[in-house]
């Protein structure tokens, strides 16, 4: 055979082929020297099996990783997987892994800051890299004892016990997000109603670079963030069918009305239906509880926060509150105390941005 011949037959590409691959008792130490305060992530006692590996395009393996993160976080991760090109399904039980770790990488984002949160996860996962990446994550998630704070003033934002996530189906493309139910448990949080009629909720991201505190009352929402009419709000669609709140507590300060009002609302109870991004959705408020643990409140209506246009009709109310609960507050701000007195009160909150909206 001439010698250009052989030249041009293409050489046969290389093949590996491993029946079993069983590594115990690894650790493994993951710093980020790039970014400021980032900590180091510590997994040991890290198990890899992999039974069948072969480099073949379109060959299936069996692979099974555990491994322990942090002080508590357990990993345990199963199923199949093709190497080339590489696509997986696999189910996936992730357990009270810290989630602190990422604070340093969003920090400069948002105006609060993480103290202590972890998560968890349990459920299949498919991920794919040809024709494109695509992948979806179908299962239950939590975050559970969750606590932030205000960077500036360093006091308490938001926390809560457990915040559940049931009947996740999360599809990366087209991106989309469903959830079934979502359960907050032993929650509390600082409300607070500008007097322009902004929630500090809406400032929890840092706009224009500037930070401000979400939980001074004199400062938190007091600057209002404008968009352009031209620049077109993305919406991620987002389904979530019925969220369930009980055993709130909200300090709840507004200083949109006059004279300002505040009140300490606790046993909060109740649920939200069908809240989505999709255009003219509207989801249903249903929360009651107490102000300092005795007078009755209520607070029901429709909205939609989620979607392009935002569509709020809120009402709340209040039954004999003592206003002698009151009289430091009235004292500090209106230079005389309260004696005796009930109060009973009614409030409506309506942003109407799309006429359509039913």
């Amino acid at each position: 055979m001439p010698e250009s011949a052989i030249a041009a037959k293409p050489a046969t590409p290389w093949r590996v082929q491993v029946e079993k691959i069983d590594i115990n008792d690894w650790k493994l130490n993951l710093a980020n020297k790039r970014l400021a305060y980032a900590p180091t992530i510590f997994i040991r006692d890290i198990a890899l099996g992999f039974d069948h590996f072969d480099s073949q395009q379109g060959s299936k393996g069996i692979l099974n990783l555990t491994g322990k993160w942090g002080s508590k976080g357990l990993i345990n991760i199963a199923g199949d997987v093709v190497p080339l090109p590489f696509t997986s399904k696999v189910a996936i039980d992730m357990r009270n892994v810290d989630a602190a770790f990422l604070q340093p990488y969003f920090t400069k984002y948002i105006n609060v800051f993480l103290a202590r949160g972890f998560l968890s996860a349990k459920g299949d996962l498919q991920v794919a890299t040809e024709p494109k990446l695509n992948g979806r994550y179908r299962g239950l998630l939590s975050v559970d004892n969750f606590y932030a704070l205000d960077k500036q003033t360093s006091t308490a934002f938001l926390k809560w016990n457990k915040l559940g996530f049931n009947g996740v189906d999360i599809n990366l493309s087209p991106l989309r997000v469903d959830i079934a139910e979502l359960a907050l448990d032993k929650f509390y949080s600082r409300l607070i109603l500008s007097a322009t009629g902004r929630l500090n909720l809406q400032d929890i991201l840092v706009h224009d670079g500037k930070q401000v505190s979400v939980a001074d009352t004199q400062q938190a929402s007091s600057v209002a963030v404008v968009v352009p009419e031209e620049v077109e709000k993305s919406v991620l669609p987002i389904n979530i069918k019925k969220i369930l709140f009980s055993n709130g507590n909200i300090r709840y300060s507004d200083n949109f009305i006059k004279p300002n009002f505040s009140a300490n609302i606790t046993g909060m109870t109740g649920m939200v239906n069908g809240l989505s991004s999709s255009e003219n959705t509207l989801a249903q408020l249903d929360l009651h509880g107490f102000v300092d643990k005795i007078a009755p409140v209520k607070v029901s209506g429709l909205f939609n926060t989620l979607a392009k246009k935002m569509f709020l009709d809120i009402k709340g109310g209040v039954n004999n509150y003592d206003l002698t609960s009151a009289s430091t507050y009235s004292s500090k701000y209106a230079g005389y105390g309260v004696e005796k007195g009930k109060l009973s009160m009614d409030v409506s909150y309506t942003r109407l941005l799309e006429s359509n909206v039913k």
